[in-house]
């Protein structure tokens, strides 16, 4: 969907380029020339010329839009609830373009890098199984770091430079203890084979036969980041991606490489599937959601969440 809009909007840009570039040359000509043939008559295609150039005033507002897009800020809509409690469906996000390097909006190239990615970060990247999707989950791991992660206990241990550091220290992951959350998964079946959709309903209140009430922590890495988890008890999910040379749920993240995993621990695809990331294909860091509807996976909205709008991520 959004290289669909990059797209129709590259189109009207040089469109209106165009019509704007001819406009401009035409003014010219007709205050050199005031009385020339070329001086369009009032007739039948005045109409069609002025909306023409009525179109090609609005190229500098598209080009504006167009370096802003390309080099600064991009808007990005949640479709799933993979980042859950961090980020809901429905959330639409501005994603800061150069908060790691300044993009090539061409062929998405680096101009310069302007700093590394940190543990913690939430990023917007290009899906590595198909480059044309876009996917949002938080930075777990940075080039170097030997990621273990326990799928039972849904537990991280990182060692950072682990190829090189002699010591094998691990940094320091704090976890609170678990508490019941208000977001219930429904479900088809036990199996979980049919995952429908989050909703938010009170701990204090039943759910319904076909869902299961979430239980959340916060996790903190190295005494920095912290936020909040969403965990699904009685649940073991599996880590598909399996790295030359190493243990099942272990993995060394090459250069250049980075580790992502959704904040909704046990409905994410992420790094645990399908592998890390490299840097070329992060789009920008979330910095902040400036609009929401309240809608859930599947669903129509059914209104807007003022208190989440300009929440800093």
């Amino acid at each position: 969907m959004s290289e669909l809009f990059s797209i129709f909007l590259n189109f009207i840009i040089i469109l209106s380029g165009l019509l704007w570039l001819f406009f401009r040359v035409n003014s010219i000509i007709k205050k050199k020339i005031k009385k020339s043939s070329l001086i369009l008559k009032k007739n039948d295609s005045f109409f069609k010329i002025n909306y023409l150039s009525s179109f090609s005033s609005v190229f500098p507002l598209l080009i504006t839009v167009f370096l802003v897009r390309s080099f600064l800020y991009e808007p990005f809509q949640i479709p799933s609830g993979s980042m859950i409690p961090s980020l809901l469906v429905g959330d639409f996000i501005l994603v800061k373009k150069f908060s790691y390097r300044l993009i090539n909006p061409i062929n998405q190239s680096t101009i310069f890098k302007i700093k590394d990615p940190k543990r913690g970060d939430i990023v917007v990247f290009r899906y590595p199984m198909n480059k044309k999707m876009n996917f949002v989950k938080r930075i777990i791991g940075i080039p170097g770091d030997k990621i273990i992660y326990d799928p039972e206990r849904k537990e991280l241990k990182i060692f950072p430079n682990y190829l090189k550091n002699s010591q094998k220290n691990c940094i320091p992951i704090e976890y609170s203890l678990k508490k019941e959350s208000e977001w219930v998964l429904f479900t088809d079946d036990v199996f979980f084979r049919n995952q429908q959709s989050h909703h938010k309903i009170s701990v204090y209140d039943q759910i319904p036969k076909n869902s299961l009430r979430q239980e959340e922590r916060v996790e903190r890495i190295d005494r920095k980041k912290s936020y909040t988890i969403l965990l699904t008890p009685g649940t073991y999910v599996e880590s598909y991606y399996k790295q030359k040379f190493m243990s099942k749920n272990q993995w060394i993240i090459p250069k250049k490489n980075y580790f992502v995993m959704g904040d909704n621990r046990d409905n994410s695809s992420d790094s645990r599937n399908w592998g890390t990331i490299t840097e070329d294909d992060l789009i920008g860091e979330v910095t902040m959601i400036w609009f929401s509807l309240n809608k859930v996976e599947h669903q129509w909205p059914n209104g807007i969440r003022l208190k989440r709008i300009g929440k800093i991520c």
